[in-house]
């Protein structure tokens, strides 16, 4: 297929979304208050220390949010992300599974 052809494909079927609605987004991200103290106590999970879609480190007192894969990020950065993806920035995995 061609590059012309290609975009005249786009053209025809459109962009498609995989963006959380504002429910999804609620569900699957647990919020809290960043404490580094209880991070270095928590050994279940990778301790994260900075936002990898920033790359800011968490100050104490912060909201930040867990994806069900664990991952920690800012709540507005990862509210940015997930308005275009549907994915962990680290991971790839799945941030709501698809309703399939």
């Amino acid at each position: 297929m061609s590059y012309e052809e290609l975009l005249a494909l786009e053209e025809r079927i459109g962009s498609v979304s995989t963006a959380l609605s504002q429910e999804q987004f609620a569900k699957c991200l647990r919020r809290s208050i960043y404490n580094p103290a209880a991070a270095e106590v928590e050994k279940s999970v990778v301790a994260d220390l900075k936002c990898s879609i920033c790359q800011e480190e968490y100050m104490e007192g912060e909201e930040v949010g867990r994806l069900p894969c664990e991952h920690q990020y800012h709540v507005c950065c990862i509210h940015q992300w997930l308005r275009q993806k549907n994915w962990c920035p680290v991971c790839k995995a799945s941030a709501v599974p698809s309703m399939e």
